[in-house]
């Protein structure tokens, strides 16, 4: 009976990370969307400022680094973003692994109790 509580509450642990590991892609995601929106908004902004100043002349290299920075700022926070989510997910794998060796270990130990209390029990003979 102890060993099934046992194995319970390590069950009920995982499902606990496992909920708080998709509550934090969800708001990494979030994050994400906010990124993109605010890319589209600057861009937006870099469209208004060409159409107003259309007569003004700007270099193609000055474009070009400006979209170039815009570049790097997203691309540096969505590697960001995913080497720590493959991080977060391999260690949680890991901590799956770990737990389920425990399982099959308490398991076995359970099994060898069973085997074992059985076999301590004397049988009892019958009267002929």
């Amino acid at each position: 009976m102890n060993n099934s509580v046992l194995f319970l509450f390590i069950l009920n642990q995982e499902l606990l990370s496992r909920t708080s590991l998709e509550t934090q892609k969800l708001d990494l995601m979030a994050e994400i969307s906010n990124l993109k929106l605010k890319l589209t908004s600057v861009e937006k902004d870099r469209l208004d400022y060409e159409d107003r100043f259309r007569d003004t002349e700007v270099s193609e290299n000055h474009q070009l680094s400006f979209c170039l920075l815009i570049f790097l700022l997203v691309s540096g926070l969505v590697f960001s973003f995913t080497q720590d989510l493959i991080q977060e997910i391999n260690e949680l794998r890991l901590r799956v692994g770990e737990m389920d060796n425990e399982r099959l270990q308490y398991e076995k130990k359970l099994k060898t109790t069973k085997v074992s209390e059985a076999s301590e029990i004397p049988s009892k003979s019958v009267p002929a």
